[in-house]
């Protein structure tokens, strides 16, 4: 992922995660979770609760390979149009917290309201 996330409004999205130590070898997520989270400005301060959109993963797609999937549905985008910060952390199964990456995260007006083709 990139430190700014650009979506539209109402879309769904899977975005790959791959964890890599600083040599890019890749990291055993093996009992990892992975917390991504996003907020507005004014609640960037608040407990999670305040969030617009929260995702706990434990389960990954490889995760002898250091990777995962993030996953945002329809109803997790369906938010107002703006500008909003993320961050991505793992927990470790020792406990500890690692801050993975952080940024802006802009959800754009959707256009298209339809969702199915109108019956002739």
């Amino acid at each position: 992922m990139n430190p700014k996330i650009t979506i539209i409004k109402r879309d769904s999205y899977s975005f790959p995660l791959t964890f890599k130590d600083s040599d890019c070898n890749a990291i055993d997520i093996t009992g990892y979770t992975i917390f991504f989270t996003v907020k507005t400005l004014e609640n960037i301060d608040s407990d999670d609760t305040t969030a617009i959109i929260q995702k706990s993963i434990t389960s990954h797609i490889g995760p002898t390979t250091g990777q995962s999937l993030l996953t945002l549905t329809a109803t997790d985008t369906d938010q107002t149009a703006g500008t909003y910060w993320y961050d991505l952390q793992v927990k470790t199964p020792a406990g500890n917290i690692i801050s993975c990456e952080k940024g802006e995260f802009v959800i754009s007006q959707d256009v298209t309201k339809r969702t199915d083709v109108p019956s002739a």
